[in-house]
């Protein structure tokens, strides 16, 4: 998912063409560096597979705020002596901006598999396809002065359109303490610490705890610091299923204060932001969710950068500043899910 000129410059991961619904596992790796990854692993990788079936097809539409819709169809029947995996998911989001992002995903895969994961083969194709209008980062002083709003933009030109094909083969053959596996793809693109914890046969909490202190080891004038790097992670929370009917989960996730320059002089604030689902099974096969986003209206950002800058009626040398992009304001969206 690594790409050397992707839409986040060298080294994006881009997991846009993801569909959760069809993830099976996610296997991490942390860093330095692995040879097998490539060269982008060096603060670690990330593997995620996909299930060669369904237990039953399933349909997901979702509507809520900011212009967010979603519709989802999957099924697996069965092909000859295998499974033949489709789905097809279109979403569309604006997003809080005071242009909408227009954001429109097309997203397709089909998968044919045959065996089990110690014996057998799957062929997988995958297309996706984006279009958007993009607001980036703003500098603060722009906010601070009052020349943009929270959710307004410098450069509306900003923007972008992908485009990706893939098509993987993979085989895999094991006898007794022995394993041999083969992985073909062809590409074209355009453009930690856990716990888990059940209190009651109702109530499940789990959370994720990360601490780093990231320094240069070499001395340096301008200070040892290293630009963005966190000193604390949290993603926690508790998933509640009190009857048959009715479910619900509440979540929050932290991100500490990090410095922006290598003396520590300029630090972006901590983030932290609560989202939450409520829901309710209709029968065996169809539920109604009701999710909700920065349930508290945390005026926080996503992301924070400090780099030169130059607004209209500015030195031409420019101004150093922070460059913020706002993480987005309380919305809700409710799904109707669908299995068969």
């Amino acid at each position: 998912m690594n790409t050397p000129t992707g839409a986040h410059a060298h080294g994006y991961a881009d997991i846009g063409f993801l569909i959760p619904e069809l993830v099976s596992g996610v296997q991490f790796k942390k860093g330095p560096y692995f040879a097998d990854e490539g060269d982008f692993s060096a603060a670690g990788a990330a593997s995620i597979s996909y299930v060669n079936h369904l237990d039953r097809p399933l349909i997901r539409l979702s509507a809520g705020g900011q212009g967010w819709g979603r519709v989802l169809g999957a099924a697996s029947p069965a092909v000859g002596r295998g499974r033949l995996l489709a789905a097809l998911e279109v979403s569309h989001t604006d997003g809080p901006w005071q242009r909408p992002d227009d954001f429109q995903k097309t997203n397709a895969v089909l998968r044919y598999s045959r065996g089990n994961a110690q014996n057998g083969l799957s062929l997988t194709g995958l297309v996706y396809s984006a279009d958007w209008k993009s607001t980036d980062q703003v500098p603060q002083r722009a906010l601070d002065r009052g020349l943009i709003g929270r959710f307004g933009l410098i450069d509306p030109s900003n923007g972008g359109q992908e485009n990706r094909q893939m098509a993987v083969a993979d085989w895999q053959r094991t006898a007794g303490s022995t394993a041999l596996r083969a992985t073909g793809y062809a590409q074209r693109n355009s453009l930690n610490l856990f716990s888990n914890a059940r209190l009651t046969p109702w109530m499940t909490v789990d959370g994720d705890l990360s601490f780093s202190r990231a320094r240069f080891t070499e001395p340096s004038p301008s200070g040892n610091f290293v630009p963005g790097a966190l000193d604390r992670v949290v993603s926690a929370g508790f998933a509640v299923e009190p009857s048959r009917t009715v479910f619900g989960s509440l979540r929050l996730r932290h991100f500490g204060p990090r410095p922006l320059v290598e003396d520590a002089s300029v630090r972006s604030s901590a983030t932290s932001i609560w989202n939450g689902e409520i829901g309710y099974r209709l029968s065996g096969t169809a539920r109604l969710v009701l999710e909700g986003y920065n349930l508290l209206d945390a005026t926080v950002a996503d992301i924070d950068y400090f780099y030169t800058s130059r607004l209209p009626g500015e030195p031409a040398e420019g101004v150093d500043d922070v460059h913020t992009h706002p993480a987005i304001p309380r919305t809700a969206r409710l799904s109707l899910q669908l299995s068969f």
